[in-house]
């Protein structure tokens, strides 16, 4: 059973790794280059806010180079089942743990004699 919670507590810090790697990159959409005046305010401060230029190819994180809002968006959904699936994989191994615990658990006292 501790196997199984492990190998669970991995695939949630996978699952939460991945929904943070998307909402990142979105976040990050749009500020880096100058555009045609259009503008975001962010922390206090203005940034400029370009179209999206969809680039085919690779960054060296493995990427687009520039953001994909739809292959973002399905990261995000990727992550978020990721999480539920393994938020009731672990609730399972609980449960079982749990039965496993009441059918072998203390003997009763007519037992003990």
């Amino acid at each position: 059973m501790k196997v199984a919670l492990e190998q669970n507590i991995q695939g949630l810090k996978k699952a939460s790794s991945t929904v943070n790697l998307a909402a990142s990159r979105i976040a990050k959409w749009g500020l880096d280059e100058p555009s045609n005046g259009d503008s975001v305010e962010l922390n206090g401060a203005q940034r400029p806010r370009h179209v999206l230029r969809q680039q085919w190819g690779r960054g060296p994180d493995g990427l687009s180079p520039e953001v994909d809002l739809s292959e973002e968006a399905i990261r995000l959904k990727t992550g978020e089942w990721a999480f539920k699936a393994n938020i009731a994989a672990t609730r399972t191994v609980l449960d079982m743990e749990r039965e496993t615990l009441e059918l072998l658990g203390p003997p009763s006292k007519s037992e003990e004699r």
